[in-house]
Order: C-alpha cells, then sequence, then structure tokens
C-alpha cells in the first residue's frame, strides 16, 4: 500500500515536472522570429511527462502486482524519452550557454535519472513481491 502511493505520487510529479517545468518554471529560450530546437524539445516533453503523469494515476490505482510492473515498465519507457529528446532525438540550442542548455536541459536529466533510479529498485521491490505471492498461494 505504501509503495503504490509513494510511487503514484513520484511519477504524478515528476510528470508534471517534466511537461509544465520547460514551459513555465524552468522555460526553455524564448522564441523569438523563428521557434528554436529547444522550443520543439519542450513540446515533445509535455507529452512525455503526460504519459508518466497518467501512468501516476494508474499506478496509485492498481491492486494487482503485475499491472503495477507493467506500469512502472511504461514509465520506464517513457523516462528514456525524456533523457533522449533533448539529448539526443530533438535537442536544444547549439550555444552551452543558452538557458536550455544551462538550465532547463540539465534540471529534465536530473528528473529522469533519479526516476530511472527509483523504478530500478521498484522493479526489485514489485518481483520480490510477486514471488512472495506466488510463493504463498502455493503453499496455502
Amino acid at each position: 500500500m505504501k509503495n503504490r502511493i509513494l510511487t503514484g505520487l513520484l511519477f504524478i510529479i515528476s510528470g508534471l515536472l517534466i511537461a509544465a517545468g520547460p514551459q513555465s518554471i524552468f522555460k526553455v529560450c524564448a522564441v523569438k522570429e523563428m521557434a528554436m530546437k529547444c522550443h520543439w524539445s519542450a513540446r515533445a516533453l509535455i507529452a512525455v511527462g503526460g504519459i508518466i503523469f497518467f501512468g501516476g494515476i494508474l499506478y496509485l490505482l492498481a491492486n494487482i502486482i503485475v499491472v503495477r510492473l507493467n506500469i512502472t515498465l511504461l514509465v520506464l519507457a517513457a523516462y528514456i524519452s525524456s533523457l533522449l529528446i533533448p539529448s539526443v532525438l530533438i535537442g536544444g540550442c547549439g550555444n552551452k550557454k543558452m538557458i536550455c542548455q544551462s538550465l532547463t536541459f540539465p534540471l529534465i536529466y536530473v528528473i529522469s535519472g533519479a526516476g530511472l533510479l527509483y523504478i530500478a529498485g521498484n522493479i526489485l521491490f514489485l518481483i520480490a513481491q510477486f514471488k512472495k505471492e506466488t510463493t504463498d498461494a502455493k503453499t496455502a
């Protein structure tokens, strides 16, 4: 029960930060005459953050461990996408001193990296819980 609430809230909060952060809290470079790559990366991160957010809601509602494990794997893929969008897939400004390269994307990397580390532990926890349930069911 505690794992479900903690993990669900972590997914919801990190999803909101990934989706809304580059738009409001730690904005990317301002659009002037032409939108730069960092603008499009921030727009793509809205979708990825939304997937993580809804994964958190689903995780809170799921009672079956296998379902929670599958939701965790979905969120894992979304965190990996949130790392790849600003670094490889779309990118950002070429100048490393721009706000997107010095603030926005490093914060996205920290949020996603922390989420990936948490997911690694959560997968191990869920597998142990699943084994415990199957062992208890066989002995009963």
